[in-house]
């Protein structure tokens, strides 16, 4: 065989071999969603928020990030927070992200969500506030858990 075509035979084995090294595993399975809130004194949209999450097995999101967009001059502020159903079926509302800065400002928070009842699914709540009362919201599209 001439010398040439053992170079080229290496390589494709090489090359054959580094493909299971560098794939990544199907469990690293992600979340990414975006919702409006309904506006207000002229405003098509108030908020707008999105966010995302890598599923990490049955009891853990990581990471989990939000971004949160003041759409609206209405003298609101705009809030964002994850919401996880947990294996008994109940809901747990984590705590909520506040934009106090008007509108056109965004603002992105980065965390994680770790429940030892476990995490079948969630979702991202956006709402509008006055004070400490809630006017308007929305939630992005449930999503379950691919380890359950």
């Amino acid at each position: 065989m001439p010398r040439f075509r053992i170079r080229q035979l290496a390589v494709v084995a090489v090359a054959a071999l580094a493909i299971p090294i560098t794939a990544t595993p199907a469990s690293a399975a992600s979340y990414e969603q975006a919702c409006f809130v309904p506006g207000g004194f002229g405003d098509v949209f108030s908020a707008k928020g999105s966010g995302s999450w890598d599923w990490a097995g049955k009891y853990d999101l990581k990471p989990v990030e939000m971004s949160l967009t003041d759409m609206a001059s209405d003298g609101h502020h705009v809030a964002i927070r994850l919401v996880t159903k947990r294996a008994n079926g109940s809901n747990t509302g984590w705590t909520w992200r506040h934009n106090y800065d008007g509108k056109g400002r965004t603002i992105t928070y980065g965390t994680y969500a770790h429940d030892a009842a476990g995490i079948l699914g969630g979702y991202f709540e956006v709402a509008t506030y006055e004070g400490s009362t809630q006017l308007n919201s929305c939630t992005t599209n449930y999503a379950k858990n691919p380890s359950w």
